[in-house]
């Protein structure tokens, strides 16, 4: 995955670029947290355990295939056990059968239609197979050819259906035709009225100039309140006009815009009766045309003579023109349906009940029903065979899958029994944990059993029945390290979370050493409460490889800050240039310096209260630190412009006025040259702890040794 130096605040709820790479390439949490570590052995249950573990293995896209190739195979089993469309056929053979056959049988349909079908027509003719190629099949078609060439019911129908509509006879007694001469008749009669009616309106429009004049004089004349003697007009006298009075000059008015209004309605209907004529009238020369045609070669030329007169007259008709006489063509169209009729019942008489084209339609409707019940057949056994190659399919996915899982399990179940003996100690030795999925048969394949073998006669049996609280938290911890370390190939970083509980000291002990050599390629992160377990790490893990790291406050806005966190001198430069004061910073950069080099040197102090364990000033490093010095023989440099060493000036806290500045006088007032000369002063001191042979400045003190000795070249300490 590469380094990253990415951060956030502490109270950001952004997630940095480098931690989503990083969580992009894990397939279970590498965060272990000791106190709901258990829970995944105690209290999950088969269905909270497949949703974790599912993960770790990959089963999902596994058992989605396994679903899917279930649900095939049922609805193509159900498919080919459908019998509905069958069903369906064989009601339409007992209704083609009159309810006489039950069940498809090929031999009794076929003499079921020779006996009520064909017999009824010839006894000669026989069907000898359910097939369009069989003789007498063949032989009822053209027989069925030449029924209709005999007969002509067809076109006799026809000819009855135009006949019929060109001149449709009267339902009742003294009701109307409605046939299309009539229709044509009709339109021709209200024209003709509407141009009279037109005609004789039109005159009585000749003042239609004056109906804007007439409509505003007829409102005056209506107006009660207007007090009208004289006409407005011409300046006569009301009662000496034409009218004689008021009243009668607006019934004058009325009368006149009466006769305007129904001049409009006259010439509307004209307009409406000019549109529908020449409609009809084409409809009628269609209408004859076609059965003139028809009827002439079908040689009734003899019995249309009358009606292609009325043909001809109807050709010449024009608007206005006098209406053709219809009583001879519809005689004739009477009498004509009338004969065409009486032939088309003759024939049906003739023909009876059994004829050869009903008979062809029924052994079509049984040569269907055949053909459909066949394909159902096929289908049912195309089914039946696709059904057992996704049984078969099923069985080899299904043994995949199960060895796939088998495997991977197999493998964490070993590295599982390796960590485990390595925590328990001694013989410790895992009992066998099986990861159990459901089997083809379940219904519910979102569950897995977590079981052991505890023994010969204890085998599959829960962890959590029968091993102690101990096995149980070192079961469940080697379980998560295990899968970590198997499927976490990508990102091998694990994060444990005071993961020490229920365990004594020398299991303590036994996960330093566990971590250590199997997790030397991983980074960990081990946060713990406990100051022995701490401690524990230290002494066995090596520091080349190990940083050990102790919290020692939480900041807002920040996070947390390390025993080892060191001021930057750039901080407390920056403060000094720009003329801010930089005491506090600079006491802080002391205590921290002395508290690294007091460990390093490894010097006493005294265990302070159980409040203060690990709690220091710097009078008391500073003080451990000159005692330390003295014992070995090794004399402090002395600081220049200064006239006590800088070491005794710390023991002493002389240089300090109040905790506020730093002065040699107490009561001086406080500076920020003064601050500006102990920074100085404090550097010049600090880089005297410098390793004379490489420049290094981090040392350690071995045990059993009496000076400090360089980490990175091994050079006894002494000052430069």
């Amino acid at each position: 995955m590469g380094k990253f130096d990415e951060a956030r605040l502490l109270n950001s709820v952004e997630v940095p670029a480098a931690a989503e790479r990083v969580l992009s390439c894990t397939r279970l949490p590498f965060i272990i947290r000791g106190h709901e570590l258990r829970g995944f052995v105690e209290k999950d249950t088969p269905e909270e355990r497949y949703k974790e573990i599912a993960v770790w293995l990959s089963l999902d896209p596994l058992l989605a295939i396994q679903k899917n190739l279930r649900a095939l195979r049922l609805e193509v089993k159900q498919r080919a056990e459908l019998k509905s469309e069958a069903d369906e056929r064989i009601r339409d053979l007992l209704r083609i059968t009159k309810n006489t056959i039950t069940a498809w049988d090929e031999e009794k349909i076929c003499t079921w239609f020779n006996t009520h079908v064909l017999a009824c027509l010839d006894k000669t003719l026989t069907l000898a197979a359910l097939s369009d190629k069989d003789a007498g099949y063949q032989e009822l078609g053209k027989r069925k050819d030449v029924e209709d060439e005999r007969f002509g019911l067809p076109i006799l129908k026809r000819f009855i259906m135009l006949i019929e509509d060109l001149f449709k006879a009267p339902v009742e007694e003294g009701s109307n035709s409605t046939g299309k001469i009539t229709a044509f008749e009709n339109a021709i009669a209200v024209y003709t009225k509407a141009m009279a009616r037109e005609a004789g309106e039109r005159s009585k429009a000749s003042g239609a100039v004056f109906n804007n004049i007439w409509n505003a004089a007829k409102a005056l004349f209506e107006n009660g309140e207007e007090l009208l003697d004289v006409c407005p007009v011409c300046d006569m006298d009301l009662k000496f006009g034409p009218h004689g009075s008021r009243e009668g000059v607006r019934i004058s008015l009325e009368t006149k815009l009466s006769d305007l209004a129904d001049y409009r309605n006259a010439h509307n209907e004209l307009e409406k009766a000019e549109v529908a004529l020449p409609e009809k009238l084409r409809v009628l020369k269609h209408g004859l045309d076609t059965l003139i045609s028809l009827l002439t070669d079908a040689g009734y030329e003899d019995k249309i003579k009358k009606i292609i007169a009325y043909r001809q007259a109807v050709e010449g008709c024009k608007r206005g023109d006098q209406v053709p006489d219809s009583t001879d063509a519809l005689l004739e169209l009477k009498t004509l349906h009338n004969f065409i009729n009486a032939e088309k019942k003759r024939i049906e008489g003739h023909q009876g009940k059994f004829t050869y084209a009903s008979a062809l339609k029924t052994i079509n409707d049984l040569l269907q029903i055949k053909a459909d019940l066949e394909r159902i057949e096929r289908t049912k056994v195309e089914l039946g065979k696709l059904h057992k190659q996704l049984n078969q399919q099923a069985l080899t996915i299904n043994k995949a899958i199960v060895e796939h899982t088998q495997n991977l399990i197999g493998k964490l179940r070993d590295e599982v029994n390796i960590l485990y003996k390595d925590i328990q100690g001694g013989n410790g030795d895992a009992p066998p944990i099986w990861l159990k999925l459901p089997s083809e048969e379940e219904t519910n394949k979102q569950r897995i059993q977590l079981l052991i073998d505890f023994s010969e006669n204890r085998k599959g049996v829960v962890p959590s029945g029968y091993l102690c609280d101990s096995q149980v938290h070192t079961l469940a911890l080697s379980l998560r390290l295990a899968a970590i370390r198997l499927f976490n190939k990508q990102a091998r970083t694990i994060i444990l979370d005071d993961v020490v509980t229920s365990y004594d000291a020398d299991h303590r002990k036994n996960i330093a050493a566990m971590l250590a050599k199997h997790f030397g390629d991983f980074q960990i992160i081990l946060a713990t409460h406990d100051e022995q377990f701490f401690s524990l790490l230290q002494d066995h893990l090596p520091p080349s490889k190990w940083a050990f790291r102790r919290i020692t406050r939480i900041e807002p806005g920040f996070g947390p800050n390390f025993h080892d966190h060191l001021t930057p001198d750039e901080v407390i430069q920056s403060k000094l240039d720009s003329g801010e004061s930089a005491a506090v910073q600079i006491r802080q950069a002391e205590e921290e310096w002395l508290l690294r080099i007091c460990r390093d040197f490894g010097t006493k102090v005294v265990i302070r209260s159980v409040e203060r364990a690990y709690k220091y000033d710097r009078s008391e490093l500073a003080d451990a630190l000159a005692s330390f010095l003295k014992g070995i023989d090794i004399s402090p440099p002395k600081v220049p412009g200064i006239s006590n060493p800088f070491l005794f000036s710390l023991q002493r806290g002389s240089v300090e006025n109040l905790n506020s500045h730093f002065s040699d006088n107490p009561s001086q007032s406080a500076s920020i040259g003064d601050e500006r000369a102990r920074w100085e002063e404090f550097k010049f001191f600090r880089d005297k702890f410098t390793c004379p042979n490489c420049g290094k400045r981090r040392f350690r003190r071995p045990h059993g040794f009496t000076k400090p000795m360089c980490r990175s070249c091994q050079t006894p300490f002494n000052f430069s």
